[in-house]
C-alpha cells in the first residue's frame, strides 16, 4: 500500500514537473498577448535610405517620408534627385548610358526632351550640364544618351546609319514616356549629329510631339558631296571616342595626302574602320549605298512638327535640303508645321547656344513658344509665325519668306577679272585666274603652301540682303585628266576690327569628271574649256553699302582626299599628275557669281576708282577658318 502510494506519487509529482517546464517555456513566449514573437520594432525612413514617399515599416504598417520640395523628383526607390543615370536595355540586348536631368523644383510630371549625342565625355560632361540646366530651367526634364557604341553606352557605332539610330531613338522616346516624372509629352532635340539623331528618332515614331534640330546632319553624303571624298570617313568614326585632338588631325592629314586609300585604316590604326572600307566600296556618289544614310529619304516616315535651323556660315548643305525634304513629304498632318531659320547671324550650332546661355534673342523665344505649345498647349497663333525665315547678321529681327528656295525677281551678277576684282560687267575674252596644284609636291594641310587665288567686288552701292543659293557658272579648264575645285564665299565690312571683317556665307565643292552629273564620270581632255555649273550652300546675309562679296578658290583643301589628276577610281590610284587650272571668260558664256536678292535698298553711290582690294592673308585666313569648323563640328 505504501510502495503503491509512492509510485503514484513519482509519476505525480514527474507530472507536475513536466507542467511546469511546459508552463514556463509558454510564460516566456506569450510576453506580448500570445505573439510567439519578441516585439516589433518599426523602421524609419533614414534606416531604411528613404528621402520621399510612403513606404511599409517593417511592422504592418505605412511610413511617410515626405516629399521632394526643392530637391527634385520621388524616384522609385525612394529618393530625392533631380539627376541619375541609367543603362538602357535595347530590344538586342545592348545598354545605351542615359542620363536624366529634372528640375529641382517639380509641381508634378513634366514634358520630357530626348537629347542623343556620340559627344558626350568626361571631358564634355560640363558643356551637357549646361545644357540640360538650360532645359531644366523652363520646366522640362532632359534625357542625354549616348550613342550605341559611343563613350559609355555599349555595342558598335556606325555613324548616320538610320536604322540604328532611329530604333535607338525610338526606344529612348518610348522609356521616357513612361517615367512617372513625364507628363506624356516628348520633344526631341539636338545639334549637328545631334540633331540628325532627334529627326530620324521621329521616323515612324507617333510619341514624337515636337523636334528642334539645329544644323541637323543629313547622312554620310556630307563625306562624298561632289564626288570629294572627305577624310572624314576615315576619321570621325575611328575617333569618335578619342580625346586626343592632335590624332584627329594627324588622321586628317594623313587621309588628304594618301594616293593609295585602301588599307590606310590599318596602315594608321591598326584596324579596319567599316565608314572607311564602305566608301571605297562604293566611290560614285550617286551609288545607293548613300541613300541608306540619307535622312531625306526618311522623310516621309516623319508626322511631327520639326523647327530646323541652320547657320548660313557653316556652309552647310544639309539642313536647306532636310527642310526641302519635309516640306515635300512628311505627313499631310504637320507638313505646313515645318520651320526654318536660316542666316549669317549665327554659327554652327548658335542657333542652340543661345538657348544654353539664356540668351534673350527672338530665336530663343520662338523656339520655346513652339515647345510649350506642343509639349504642354502654351498659346501661340501658328498662323502668323512664318515658316521660312532669313536672319542675317547685324539684323535684330528675321525677314519672313512665303517660300524656300525663294522666287526672286532680282539678282547681282558679278564677273571675275584678271585684277582679282568681280564687276557687273563681262571682261574681254581670256584666261582670268590660274592656280598650279601638284598633289604630289604641295600638302594642302601645310597653311604657308596652300595655292588659292580670289576675288573681291567692287563695294556695293545698294543695301542687299542676299537669300537662297548662290550659282556659280564658271568656264573652267586644266592641264590634268581630272581636277577639284573648292569654294568659299564671303562677306567682307570694311569698317570691321580686322580680325571680324570677313564673314564666310557659303561654301561648294566640284570634281570635274562629274560635271554632266553625279551618276556619270568622263575625264576631262586636257586644256579644254568645260562648265562648272555649282549651286553654293544656302544662306542669307545683309550687304551694307560699301560692303564687298568676296570669293575664294582652292584646287585642294585639308580633309579632302587629293585628287591625282589621273581620273582613276580611288581605289586604283597608281601616280599624281600636276595640273595648272584655270578660270576662263568667254564672250558667249562668261564666267560668273550670281547671288538671289530678296531686298534692295538704294542708297548712295561708291566711287569706284582707286579701289583696294581686301587683304589676302585675311581673306585665305577666314576659308582656312571655316573649312576647319565643318570638319571640327562633325
Amino acid at each position: 500500500m505504501f510502495r503503491r502510494n509512492a509510485q503514484a506519487q513519482r509519476s505525480m509529482f514527474s507530472i507536475l514537473s513536466i507542467g511546469c517546464s511546459v508552463l514556463s517555456v509558454c510564460l516566456f513566449l506569450t510576453a506580448c498577448d500570445g505573439d510567439t514573437r519578441e516585439p516589433c520594432i518599426p523602421a524609419t525612413c533614414a534606416q531604411l535610405a528613404l528621402d520621399c514617399g510612403t513606404w511599409g515599416d517593417g511592422c504592418g504598417q505605412s511610413l511617410q517620408c515626405g516629399s521632394c520640395q526643392g530637391r527634385g523628383f520621388c524616384t522609385e526607390r525612394g529618393r530625392c534627385e533631380s539627376q541619375w543615370t541609367e543603362m538602357l536595355e535595347q530590344p538586342d540586348g545592348v545598354r545605351l548610358r542615359s542620363q536624366v536631368y529634372l528640375p529641382k523644383e517639380m509641381d508634378g510630371p513634366l514634358p520630357a526632351l530626348v537629347f542623343r549625342t556620340p559627344y558626350r565625355s568626361e571631358r564634355m560632361q560640363p558643356y551637357y550640364d549646361i545644357v540640360a540646366a538650360a532645359f531644366n530651367a523652363q520646366d522640362y526634364a532632359l534625357v542625354l544618351q549616348d550613342c550605341r557604341g559611343t563613350h559609355d553606352s555599349e555595342g558598335e557605332w556606325y555613324p548616320f546609319l538610320n536604322s540604328a539610330e532611329g530604333a535607338d531613338g525610338r526606344h529612348a522616346v518610348a522609356w521616357t514616356k513612361a517615367q512617372a516624372w513625364c507628363s506624356g509629352r516628348v520633344g526631341t532635340v539636338g545639334t549637328s549629329y545631334e540633331g540628325y539623331t532627334a529627326l530620324v528618332a521621329a521616323v515612324d515614331n507617333p510619341d514624337v510631339d515636337f523636334v528642334l534640330a539645329d544644323g541637323p546632319g543629313e547622312g554620310l553624303t556630307f563625306y562624298n558631296e561632289g564626288g570629294v571624298l572627305s577624310s572624314g570617313m576615315l576619321f570621325y568614326q575611328a575617333g569618335i571616342n578619342e580625346v586626343d585632338d592632335d590624332l584627329m588631325w594627324q588622321l586628317s592629314e594623313a587621309a588628304t595626302n594618301a594616293l593609295e586609300l585602301v588599307g590606310l585604316d590599318e596602315a594608321l590604326l591598326g584596324h579596319v574602320v567599316p565608314t572607311w572600307r564602305d566608301a571605297l566600296a562604293h566611290p560614285s556618289p550617286a551609288d545607293s549605298f548613300w541613300d541608306l544614310t540619307s535622312l531625306r529619304h526618311e522623310a516621309d516616315g516623319i508626322c511631327a512638327p520639326v523647327m530646323i535651323t541652320h547657320g548660313a556660315s557653316f556652309g552647310w548643305a544639309h539642313p536647306d535640303r532636310i527642310f526641302r525634304a519635309l516640306t515635300r513629304d512628311s505627313c499631310a498632318e504637320h507638313r505646313d508645321h515645318i520651320w526654318y531659320v536660316m542666316g549669317s547671324a549665327f554659327d554652327h550650332g548658335g542657333a542652340m547656344s543661345d538657348v544654353y546661355l539664356g540668351k534673350d534673342s527672338p530665336l530663343r523665344r520662338m523656339l520655346f513658344a513652339l515647345m510649350d505649345h506642343y509639349l504642354r498647349d502654351g498659346a501661340l497663333d501658328l498662323d502668323g509665325l512664318p515658316r521660312t525665315q532669313l536672319w542675317s547678321f547685324g539684323d535684330s529681327e528675321p525677314v519672313a519668306l512665303e517660300a524656300w528656295p525663294p522666287q526672286v525677281d532680282d539678282e547681282i551678277l558679278l564677273f571675275p577679272h584678271g585684277d582679282q576684282w568681280m564687276r557687273l560687267e563681262a571682261p574681254e575674252d581670256g584666261i582670268v585666274a590660274e592656280l598650279e596644284v601638284d598633289p604630289e609636291q604641295n600638302d594642302p594641310c601645310d597653311v604657308d603652301a596652300v595655292e588659292y587665288t580670289w576675288w573681291s567686288s567692287v563695294p556695293l552701292d545698294d543695301e542687299l540682303l542676299v537669300g537662297g543659293l548662290p550659282h556659280l557658272s564658271f568656264q573652267v579648264s586644266g592641264t590634268g585628266l581630272d581636277m577639284d575645285w573648292f569654294w568659299t564665299l564671303m562677306a567682307y565690312d570694311p569698317a570691321a576690327n580686322p580680325a571680324e571683317a570677313y564673314r564666310s556665307i557659303g561654301m561648294g565643292k566640284w570634281r570635274a569628271r562629274h560635271r554632266d552629273g553625279l551618276d556619270t564620270e568622263q575625264p576631262m581632255l586636257p586644256d579644254s574649256v568645260v562648265l562648272m555649273d555649282l549651286d553654293l550652300t544656302a544662306t542669307a546675309h545683309r550687304f551694307l553699302p560699301g560692303h564687298s562679296v568676296v570669293l575664294l578658290l582652292q584646287g585642294n583643301m585639308c580633309s579632302y582626299v587629293e585628287n591625282p589628276h589621273t581620273a582613276e577610281s580611288i581605289t586604283a590610284q597608281t601616280h599624281y599628275r600636276p595640273s595648272i587650272h584655270r578660270v576662263h571668260q568667254t564672250a558667249a558664256n562668261p564666267s560668273f557669281l550670281s547671288l538671289p536678292v530678296i531686298e534692295r535698298i538704294s542708297s548712295r553711290k561708291i566711287p569706284s576708282k582707286d579701289l583696294r582690294p581686301p587683304q589676302a592673308a585675311r581673306v585665305l585666313s577666314e576659308a582656312r577658318r571655316a573649312w576647319a569648323e565643318r570638319k571640327l563640328a562633325l
